[in-house]
């Protein structure tokens, strides 16, 4: 979890050696279970939105790796996009849905083959 005066964060951390027992809830609830978590998420920060002006839920994946333990990571991709995106919002919504966005985010999860850091907030 990180708090700032710019950004609300949960972040998960995958390794690349993590078992496969904490990975598997998410291959195993497939993509619309994906869609079905991450709308509810979305949900619960739009109503945070609602307080904050300009503020938005937002998602974010990146691919990162460390040359020694204890090293800063380097980058190596990295996507972020709104999550409003993904599902159809209210009339007048002006963010388009483009559903390929989260589902790249999922694709990314469960074929991962890197350290990979994904987290979602406002």
């Amino acid at each position: 979890m990180l708090i700032t005066h710019e950004h609300l964060r949960a972040f998960l951390n995958v390794p690349n050696g993590m078992k496969s027992v904490y990975r598997n809830p998410v291959k195993e609830m497939g993509e619309e279970g994906f869609f079905d978590v991450m709308s509810e998420i979305n949900s619960n920060l739009l109503r945070i939105t609602k307080t904050y002006a300009g503020s938005y839920p937002f998602a974010n994946i990146a691919q990162r790796r460390f040359a020694s333990v204890g090293a800063k990571p380097t980058v190596d991709g990295k996507m972020d996009f709104d999550l409003r995106t993904a599902f159809p919002g209210p009339k007048g919504q002006k963010v388009k849905v483009q559903r390929e966005w989260l589902q790249a985010m999922y694709s990314m999860i469960i074929n991962k083959h890197s350290n990979m850091d994904w987290d979602v907030g406002v």
